[in-house]
């Protein structure tokens, strides 16, 4: 009886404590407007980098940034070996 009352108690306690962290989320409209648009993800970055840096990291870590980032990187290559085939390419 008694280790039923205290497992009741743990599962009460642990049910509180999520209604609060909702709640001091969606009563915040910064922390509210990032989990509407990020999600649970966009909270952790939100403590991790701040409030304002949140659309950075998103921003830094999307795949479409990385591609841009790499074309920018190979493009010096790519640009070397076009004019290395037209230097020794025979007129």
């Amino acid at each position: 009886m008694l280790f039923s009352c205290l497992t009741d108690c743990c599962v009460v306690l642990v049910q509180f404590q999520e209604v609060n962290h909702a709640y001091r989320i969606l009563s915040d409209p910064t922390k509210k407007q990032i989990y509407d648009q990020y999600g649970s993800l966009g909270l952790y970055a939100c403590e991790q980098f701040g409030e304002h840096n949140v659309s950075t990291y998103f921003m830094l870590t999307s795949r479409v940034f990385k591609v841009f980032i790499q074309s920018a990187v190979d493009f010096p290559r790519l640009h070397d070996s076009v004019a290395f085939v037209a230097s020794t390419a025979t007129v």
